[in-house]
């Protein structure tokens, strides 16, 4: 069932639900009563940052097809009760809901390398990645994002989340603390240390950062 399905008459229907009614509300309206108002608010408001987040999870090999997938996919799950959203007065909807995109975009992200390599190895040749000679300025800059992305994607998955959260989404330290679901002071350490990484592996030949190398 597409997203579009389950939020088509849910846009004039529930009863209480407003652009003021917060996400966990939301959610346990969802969960309990399969209310597709509060299910289409959900959508509206955060779909394109998991879209994002779904998208930057397959790194290299992220498309728009697939990004959208995953994050219908994880839509689905909950309309259908497969994901069980459990309140706490601390844990934000929009904290949990990034993790299970997030987690959905890792396990497609292994099953398409492993049909890549399995394309490879059936005698596939491999798409021609070479750089023409006359390459201009703007292919070189190009080439410099597209390396710091496949850093950033290299990252243990807390350093790119946070990362990606505080760059990408372009939030504050507090705010993507609490979407991952850690305190401001471990959220601090993962953004050093991934900075540190980044700067290591991009710039080798510099200055080493302080003990946030670890």
């Amino acid at each position: 069932m597409l997203l579009s399905d389950m939020t088509k008459s849910g846009r004039t229907a529930g009863n209480g639900v407003s652009s003021e009614t917060p996400d966990e509300v939301l959610a346990l309206w969802v969960r309990d009563v399969r209310d597709q108002a509060a299910f289409t608010l959900l959508v509206f408001r955060h779909a394109r940052m998991f879209y994002r987040a779904a998208y930057r999870g397959l790194g290299t090999l992220a498309t728009p097809e697939e990004a959208e997938d995953i994050v219908q996919e994880a839509y689905v799950r909950f309309w259908e009760g497969r994901l069980h959203w459990r309140f706490f007065p601390n844990v934000r909807f929009t904290s949990w809901f990034y993790r299970v995109v997030t987690n959905l975009a890792k396990d497609r992200l292994r099953r398409m390398r492993v049909r890549k390599e399995q394309s490879f190895s059936a005698g596939d040749e491999p798409a021609d990645m070479s750089v023409p000679a006359d390459s201009s300025e703007s292919d070189e800059v190009e080439a410099r994002d597209n390396a710091l992305a496949r850093e950033i994607s290299a990252l243990p998955d807390r350093q790119r989340q946070a990362v990606e959260l505080c760059y990408a989404e372009g939030m504050s330290n507090k705010a993507a603390a609490e979407m991952m679901g850690v305190k401001l002071k471990a959220f601090e350490s993962l953004l050093s240390r991934a900075r540190s990484t980044l700067r290591a592996t991009l710039n080798p030949s510099g200055t080493k950062g302080g003990s946030d190398d670890e």
